[in-house]
């Protein structure tokens, strides 16, 4: 008796769960030594240390500042949240609540014994039902062939997942990815569906709220462009340019609906105490604008961008810096990348090595390794996105919400990239996705309404449907 359709589906998502599991317990690759203080970060929180130790050694003296490292307020925050219930004011701050309810679950479930082991299992839980739901969208073999090329992302970018499930469970990176890929998944799938819709969105808002990288590259963008679709296909509509309102627009607005939605309550909180409905304090990005050479972070690449610019500003800045607000040094930034756009662009362009590639380009040839990676992911994004763009041009209506997504997440990431300060990390989703979209773009057809076909009828045109 052949066995049903559904148990034989479940063979590639068990492969899937068996091998990213076995990824996440691979040890740290030696060439990861290249950013000051990474390995070292990994290498002295062990899977069975507990969080008390992870706490004083970043905490430092009792009652010290703790937001030089993130993932110790991560932890704080969990840990308050445990004790008092209530997200720790300095942490809501600057951070949305997503990775302190992860921490905190790690905390309650281990009592805060083995908490990077906790956060592990958390992190290869929601990767193995991330890139699930992408092979859910094939069947029979093809299943089993897109279940084993999404695994060979640990594989074939081995730095990328070391992070994934190492530092990146610590921070917020590794949660927050796999619920956007989980959404992207969802979105490729179910797009004419409103409740997939809505799921996709949940999962965005989701991210977001993990990590608040997302609301700039993902949410904003979502809202903004799902929403003019809408309204500009709905007057030619009324105009009577013809043709039904385009989908794409319509899937993109009910989807940044469903992920604002979420948001909704950490924003009257944030509202009421901050007095901003932003998910975070985006004047931290450029902190670090103004700052010499020598005293910027060695991981916070291209940051002190405004003084290379503009080293008269950048004088009077630092001389006066006491003075400023934090908000007045994120415009004067800002000014100087407009004003001064080549001089900043040149600056930003000398520093793409660290970016994508996460070393300087002469260390490359020393490490194979790490330059086989990012130019496997970054012919993998090139590829990607011009097929993106070549959709949408020849698709028209029929335009895949999919496709739309793609490029209004290169777009935001670019734009972020430019204007802030950047790390290794922060393209981390950008890489992970470049890897994974061609088998997103290749699950789309069979989830999109077919469009009306045009049959010729006595010399006249006519729906193929019933008049």
């Amino acid at each position: 008796m052949p066995m049903s359709p559904h148990i034989n589906r479940v063979g590639p998502v068990v492969l899937i769960a068996m091998l990213t599991g076995l990824a996440a317990s691979r040890p740290l690759p030696e060439v990861l030594r290249l950013e000051p203080g990474a390995a070292e970060g990994i290498r002295g929180i062990g899977p069975h240390v507990p969080a008390s130790a992870i706490l004083s050694r970043y905490l430092g003296a009792p009652g010290e500042e703790y937001r030089g490292a993130d993932l110790a307020a991560y932890l704080w925050a969990g840990k308050v949240l445990i004790e008092e219930g209530r997200f720790d004011w300095a942490y809501a701050r600057l951070w949305p609540p997503g990775q302190a309810l992860v921490s905190a679950l790690a905390l309650w479930a281990t009592g805060g014994e083995a908490h990077l082991a906790a956060l592990t299992v958390i992190s290869v839980f929601l990767w193995a039902l991330a890139l699930a739901a992408i092979c859910w969208s094939f069947y029979g073999r093809a299943q089993w062939l897109a279940g084993l090329y999404t695994v060979g992302l640990w594989w074939v970018a081995p730095h990328l997942a070391t992070f994934n499930f190492g530092l990146g469970t610590l921070m917020s990176e590794s949660v927050s990815t796999a619920l956007f890929i989980f959404g992207l998944a969802v979105l490729a799938r179910a797009a004419p569906s409103r409740r997939g819709l809505a799921l996709s969105g949940v999962a965005f808002g989701a991210a977001a709220l993990t990590r608040p990288y997302f609301e700039f590259v993902l949410l904003h963008p979502l809202l903004l462009i799902g929403a003019a679709g809408s309204v500009w296909s709905w007057y030619r509509n009324r105009k009577g340019a013809g043709g039904p309102r385009a989908p794409w627009a319509v899937a993109l607005f009910t989807v940044a609906l469903s992920a604002q939605a979420i948001t909704v309550p950490w924003r009257v909180y944030r509202l009421a105490e901050f007095g901003s409905p932003s998910l975070t304090n985006f004047d931290q990005l450029t902190n670090w604008a103004f700052v010499a050479d020598e005293q910027l972070p060695t991981f916070h690449h291209s940051g002190n961008a405004a003084c290379h610019a503009d080293p008269d500003l950048c004088e009077l800045v630092r001389a006066n810096r006491a003075d400023l607000r934090p908000s007045l040094v994120k415009k004067l930034a800002l000014m100087t990348a407009v004003t001064r756009p080549l001089a900043w662009a040149r600056f930003k362009w000398a520093n793409l090595d660290w970016l994508w590639f996460g070393a300087p380009w002469g260390d490359l040839s020393r490490y194979s390794s790490l330059a086989m990676e990012g130019s496997i992911l970054l012919g993998l994004f090139v590829l990607v996105t011009f097929a993106a763009f070549v959709r949408v041009v020849q698709g028209g209506r029929a335009t895949a919400p999919l496709e739309v997504i793609w490029i209004a997440f290169v777009g935001a990431n670019f734009l972020g990239f430019f204007l802030f300060q950047f790390e290794w990390r922060y393209s981390h989703a950008l890489r992970v996705a470049a890897y994974l979209m061609p088998l997103l773009f290749a699950a789309v057809p069979r989830s999109q309404p077919k469009p009306e076909v045009g049959i010729e009828v006595s010399g006249r045109s006519a729906a193929s449907g019933p008049a």
